[in-house]
């Protein structure tokens, strides 16, 4: 009974991780279009920030999918960096 009790634990921690992993892959994987878009202009993190008129942690935060990105900042980005790109490109997850 213990060797039960202890596989079940071993396998809810096991799970618990493993969704962790998947939901950490999964924010890895947002806004890839708009990071795709920064490289390829060579705009970095700091011209959102300037753009935006926040901290560059709180633009990379929102670049990394990590706080979300106001409708506002998003027209700005795409008009004044991105015009050739729309809007559901550029900030699908």
């Amino acid at each position: 009974m213990r060797l039960h009790n202890i596989l079940l634990t071993f396998y809810a921690f096991a799970t618990t991780i493993n969704t962790e992993i998947t939901h950490m892959r999964r924010k890895e994987r947002s806004m890839e279009n708009l990071r795709r878009e920064m490289a390829a202009k060579h705009i970095e993190i700091k011209d959102l920030a300037e753009l935006w008129h926040v901290h560059r942690n709180t633009a990379s935060a929102k670049v990394n999918g990590k706080r979300p990105i106001t409708i506002e900042e998003a027209f700005k980005a795409q008009e004044t960096y991105f015009p050739e790109c729309t809007l559901t490109y550029l900030f699908s997850k």
